[in-house]
């Protein structure tokens, strides 16, 4: 049985005392201090072996890679909750600042351990809750830690404006159309170039935002959605303008578009705008074929208030309401795509979300050892941490799809769910019949009859 010091300063040293042990690290500060989790653990397990009072148990709550801005992190919240449930005598930490590095949320803290009683022991720090000097030091720490973080954000922020001062790209991934080389300028990529005049070539021949998206893909094998499109034809770099906390910089970004092309650019993607709304309520586009073997074509009418969308087959001359293809395969397709499917979904976002954990950790080594740049080290990191919170964002936003609120959703959110999940409908317009739905399963076609 483990004992311990009565120094925990409680007030009954005779009951078996049950001991929480919170450790937290970030991704970064591990980088840089080299004092990780089991680095943390061994120095409190040292501490709690030198004593003699008894303990019933320890458990140890660990938040790894996240930051201490604030007290929103799972392993805290649960310790917070078996305080609350006077659960917890006394919690060890490696250092005030692995809590929080925010005065309000540590006072917020020991004001809530004084209520359940509960001690709060900083081992390398010296200190803990029980006597008002104790409290004292806490909060004079507490505020050196708070100044610590905002200096850290402070010095990053400064040395991502100089570089953009000193003409170089202050983030982590390239912007289509550029080179990017080891000193962080930009250079025009003349392949992309062409694929970006051909995209505005393309617009001026009449093609929707939408159908530039499909055009990409079988032309260059370039999967990018109709929204990606319309911002990056929005980007003022590309005519050698880069906006940056609220300057204008033009020695960061050559110029791809000229004035005029800048123009001419922005008055066609503002014509387009409307097309594409109108184009986004035909939710099964490309995806109809006659079962002679067409795919059906677009087209619609207009009674009253109305507007009544249908597919059209060129060969047979008839046509079949989109009302009827929903009508008849919604249940069938709100079946097929099921809660396992869109478990796979979270699943490749959990698997990026731990790829891009591996990226931040070889970045990491790589600083550490001499082999980065610490401004490319900054900015490789800021990326990638970007990219960590989307992917948590779509982990938590596939978990909630599920087709049969067709109904609730917005015109584009129905495409959307319809590319990503259904090859090809097969219909007789004669008829007026779906006859076949053919699923996407993990790269390949499900046909259903």
């Amino acid at each position: 049985m483990r004992k311990i010091s009565n120094n925990i300063g409680l007030d009954d040293c005779s009951k078996k005392l049950r001991i929480a042990v919170y450790c937290r690290v970030s991704s970064r500060e591990q980088a840089l201090y080299g004092y990780g989790i089991d680095a943390q653990k061994s120095k409190i397990d040292a501490y709690l072996s030198l004593f003699d009072v008894e303990v019933e148990e320890v458990n140890y709550y660990i938040d790894e890679g996240i930051s201490a801005k604030n007290l929103n992190r799972p392993e805290v919240k649960r310790l917070i909750k078996d305080v609350k449930e006077d659960k917890v005598d006394a919690i060890y930490i490696y250092k005030l600042d692995r809590l929080s590095r925010s005065v309000i949320d540590i006072y917020n803290m020991i004001e809530m351990l004084i209520d359940h009683k509960c001690n709060l022991v900083a081992v390398m720090d010296n200190i803990d809750i029980n006597s008002a000097n104790g409290r004292l030091f806490v909060g004079i720490l507490a505020i050196i830690a708070q100044w610590e973080r905002e200096t850290i954000i402070e010095r990053t922020n400064d040395g991502l404006e100089e570089m953009v001062r000193q003409g170089k790209w202050p983030y982590a991934s390239k912007p289509f159309g550029y080179n990017k080389n080891e000193d962080l300028i930009l250079s025009v990529n003349e392949k992309e170039k062409k694929i970006l005049y051909d995209i505005v070539v393309q617009m001026k021949s009449g093609m929707t935002i939408k159908e530039i998206e499909r055009y990409l893909l079988k032309e260059y094998d370039i999967t990018m959605s109709s929204l990606q499109i319309r911002k990056m034809l929005k980007r003022e770099w590309y005519y050698g303008l880069f906006h940056y906390k609220g300057k204008t910089y033009t020695n960061i970004c050559p110029k791809i578009y000229n004035e005029e092309d800048a123009e001419e650019i922005q008055k066609m993607i503002s014509k387009r705008h409307r097309a594409d709304n109108y184009d986004s309520r035909y939710y099964f586009r490309n995806k109809i074929k006659c079962v002679c073997g067409e795919i059906l074509d677009l087209s619609s009418t207009k009674k009253g208030n109305k507007q009544y969308f249908y597919y059209v087959c060129p060969k047979c001359k008839m046509r079949i309401n989109q009302d009827y293809i929903i009508e008849q395969s919604l249940y069938a397709i709100s079946s097929e795509v099921s809660l396992k499917e869109i478990k796979n979904n979270t699943n490749k976002a959990l698997r990026k979300y731990h790829s891009i954990n591996r990226k931040i950790q070889d970045i990491h080594n790589k600083y550490i050892n001499n082999k980065m740049d610490l401004n490319v080290y900054l900015t490789s990191l800021y990326r990638l941490e970007f990219d960590k919170k989307e992917q948590m964002a779509k982990i938590k936003t596939d978990k909630l799809i599920d087709f049969i609120r067709w109904e609730q959703m917005t015109d584009l959110e129905r495409g959307s769910f319809v590319n990503n999940h259904i090859a090809r409908i097969i219909v007789d317009v004669h008829a007026k019949i779906v006859v076949k739905v053919e699923y996407i399963h993990k790269g390949s076609v499900k046909k259903t009859v």
